[in-house]
């Protein structure tokens, strides 16, 4: 039976083990079994980091290099592989220096039209993740992941530009392609959660924003712009003079309120009048569907030409960088109108004349030119609003 191991002899065997090879510590400890040396070192909590092997003239370029640069920059300085930098460096028991973070994802809080425009993206296309803390439980929220389809590539080089991030999330597959953003900042999250209202990162199901509407009226019309490029549909409806713009937003009924509350802020943010009939906002009702989920969503639908020029221009007028896929659709140099805008200016040419008291349906005609049928409605209405006197 072997004697013990001496303090010596343990304490050289806590400096060679990580590092020398097998045949230089059985040398070492001639006395000693390979299995001998391999209990005591786990007795003594010792591990294996790799055996040590003398620096050739490439390590010591690989060793000179990551003192200043990161493992990928050697890799492409050296033209090597990454996993064999990282294979030299666990040999000889180095770590790297940490990557300077280049994102600055806090320019999305700086309170430009832009910043909004994106946050309204985000609501409506974007991610936050993370885990509970047990530590701390409202740190749930550290990173923020932002994908769009290939085709949409352009906007999201646009928003990786916006915060100095790269396009570093490319999935590939049968079913999906897409390009996104991938950011990780706790701070700027959290304070872009607590300013906007959200509870958690289910934005477009359970818990919408509930603190947008304390934004100004030009942030929140940034705002809703970004979202309608994150999550509408500008397509093109057909009438007898040619086709027009139709926006659509179809997402969970938790918004329903939320949208018609954007519906009336765009028509007084542009000081335009809407039908009193008109229901854009309803919700969808699928037959085909499970009980569960078939009054599951809500629609929002603009079929308003004169709305969405509007839009359109107040957008290129903050310079925002929306979507031509979508927004080149919205003619604003067209000469055509719809039916909702010959409506209305008729409508506001028959009450100019009853404002300034011709209340005579004939003296109406005469004056504007219209039918009958177009001026009979126009005056009930307008005498049920105001006190008329014979």
């Amino acid at each position: 039976m072997k004697s013990r191991w001496p303090y010596k002899a343990i304490a050289l065997l806590k400096e060679k083990f990580p590092f020398e090879t097998k045949q230089n510590l059985i040398k070492l400890f001639p006395n000693r079994s390979w299995n001998g040396i391999n209990t005591t070192a786990r007795f003594n909590g010792l591990k294996r980091v790799g055996y040590w092997k003398e620096i050739n003239s490439r390590d010591e370029k690989i060793l000179s290099l990551l003192k200043i640069k990161s493992p990928p920059d050697v890799a492409k300085i050296l033209n090597l592989k990454v996993s064999h930098v990282y294979a030299r460096m666990y040999r000889h028991g180095i770590k790297a220096i940490q990557r300077p973070v280049n994102n600055r994802l806090e320019k999305i809080l700086d309170g430009s039209p832009e910043s909004y425009y994106w946050i309204g993206f985000i609501l409506a296309d974007g991610c936050f993740n993370g885990g509970k803390s047990r530590k701390d439980p409202t740190k749930m929220y550290n990173s923020l992941t932002f994908h769009l389809s290939r085709k949409d590539k352009v906007s999201v080089q646009k928003f990786a530009n916006f915060i100095g991030a790269k396009i570093n999330v490319i999935r590939k597959s049968k079913t999906h392609d897409a390009v996104g953003v991938h950011v990780n900042d706790i701070k700027t999250i959290r304070t872009l959660m607590d300013r906007m209202g959200l509870k958690s990162n289910q934005v477009k199901t359970y818990d919408p924003p509930s603190k947008i509407f304390l934004l100004s009226p030009s942030s929140l019309f940034c705002l809703i712009v970004g979202y309608i490029d994150g999550d509408g549909c500008i397509l093109s409806k057909k009438q007898k003079k040619g086709y027009f713009p139709f926006l659509a937003i179809l997402t969970h009924k938790s918004w329903q309120e939320i949208f018609e509350k954007f519906e009336l802020f765009l028509y007084e943010y542009f000081a335009l009048e809407k039908g009193s009939k008109t229901k854009h906002i309803g919700i969808v009702h699928y037959k085909n569907m499970p009980l569960k989920i078939r009054n599951r969503y809500v629609r929002w639908n603009i079929p308003d030409n004169r709305l969405l020029k509007a839009m359109k221009r107040k957008a290129i007028e903050f310079r925002l960088p929306i979507m031509d896929r979508k927004w080149g659709r919205v003619d604003i140099n067209s000469l055509v109108k719809s039916r909702k805008e010959i409506s209305d200016e008729r409508r506001q040419m028959i009450r100019k004349c009853l404002d300034q008291g011709v209340a005579n349906i004939d003296t109406i005609i005469s004056l504007t030119g219209l039918t009958h049928s177009c001026i009979v409605w126009v005056v009930s209405k307008w005498k049920k609003e105001n006190v008329y006197v014979a």
